[in-house]
């Protein structure tokens, strides 16, 4: 197993661990509440999202002192990859890509997750390109996140913004 990390409240750092452990080893990683309260006088840790790799699937978590949420499983088929806090860490957006590379021109896609790992969107471009993958760009603020689309056959990239408080992507701009 494959545990990769993330904390916000610094720079981006990625830890790989290597463990021995099937899934039902995990003591204590599921959806539910850790604790009920942080202890009195206790710092709050910032989340951090972590995924766990096992032989039939990958995870995206987001964990603190108080929970551990699961964001989002998929086969092992497919990955998780490209963790990226917004500004803010109130936003984290990740992409998910099929392993087999079918096609790079629809095998990965963004989703936006809040920092309590609810509020999971899937960020579809408008048609008629809602099939195309899109890749992470930068976030601009912390409701605003750049993305990047290839066009087909042409070897362009598309410029996009997406805003998660309205749940809208729109066009910034072609090369």
């Amino acid at each position: 197993m494959r545990i990769l990390a993330i904390r916000a409240g610094t720079a981006i750092a990625v830890a790989a661990i290597s463990l021995v452990a099937s899934p039902q080893d995990r003591p204590g990683l599921s959806s539910e509440k850790l604790q009920q309260e942080p202890r009195p006088g206790a710092q709050q840790d910032p989340p951090r999202a972590v995924i766990l790799s096992g032989k039939s699937s990958v995870e995206l978590r987001i964990v603190t002192a108080t929970y551990n949420r699961k964001v989002l499983s998929v086969p092992s088929a497919q990955g998780i990859r490209t963790l990226t806090w917004s500004p803010n860490h109130s936003l984290l957006a990740f992409e998910t890509f099929d392993r087999e590379g079918h096609s790079p021109l629809t095998s990965t896609h963004v989703w936006v997750v809040k920092a309590d790992g609810t509020g999971r969107t899937q960020v579809l471009l408008p048609p008629p390109n809602s099939y195309f993958s899109t890749h992470i760009g930068s976030w601009d603020s912390p409701d605003a996140l750049r993305l990047i689309s290839e066009v087909p056959n042409e070897s362009v990239f598309l410029n996009w913004m997406y805003v998660y408080t309205t749940n809208t992507v729109h066009l910034e701009y072609t090369p």
